[in-house]
């Protein structure tokens, strides 16, 4: 036997047996997460007003929802005239969540991540074609241009484009609790 077999034995071995704790690992965090909501339920959820710039209901509800993937929305407004107040509810199931398990003296989380905003370029391009002709360059297809070359008053007109991608959510890794939370606790 080489010991490259050795290896690559021991290896798939212990491979194998990660693999089948790890699915164990992703059920108990499904049940984890399903518990969390469950507690929430009752709560009632944050309710929050953000004011939209748009043309009409439809296209506020749509940059709300764009803008804010935490959370749903509850009722769409006009407050004056291309202003809107958009009245929007947290979305318990992408909630941060720390739970204190005083048996085995850890800290369990769900944790919230949110990824990195993207412009809805194709929409911008096809609703305001003069401003995306002067927020790109050809090379040999249109490029946006880096944020820093645009002016203020471009940045602030591409924002109904800008959409947040849906939070993921994610197990933090358990850890010890600290003293001063085991006597809050």
């Amino acid at each position: 036997m080489t010991r490259l077999d050795e290896v690559t034995g021991e290896l798939g071995s212990v491979y194998e047996t990660w693999k089948r704790a790890e699915k164990v690992k992703d059920m108990l965090k499904r049940h984890f997460f399903d518990a969390i909501n469950e507690e929430l339920k009752d709560e009632v959820p944050k309710q929050v007003v953000q004011q939209v710039e748009a043309a009409d209901e439809e296209e506020a509800l749509r940059i709300a929802q764009r803008m804010y993937p935490r959370f749903t929305t509850v009722t769409v407004r006009e407050d004056s005239d291309g202003i809107w107040n958009v009245v929007l509810e947290e979305n318990p199931e992408l909630r941060e969540f720390s739970y204190l398990n005083k048996a085995d003296g850890k800290v369990y989380q769900r944790i919230i991540a949110e990824g990195s905003p993207s412009l809805d370029d194709e929409g911008l391009a096809e609703e305001q074609p003069e401003l995306w002709d002067s927020i790109t360059t050809e090379v040999t297809t249109r490029v946006l241009r880096p944020l820093e070359e645009l002016t203020a008053e471009q940045v602030a007109a591409i924002q109904p484009y800008i959409t947040m991608p849906k939070p993921q959510t994610r197990l933090g890794a358990p850890r010890k609790a600290k003293e001063e939370e085991l006597e809050d606790g």
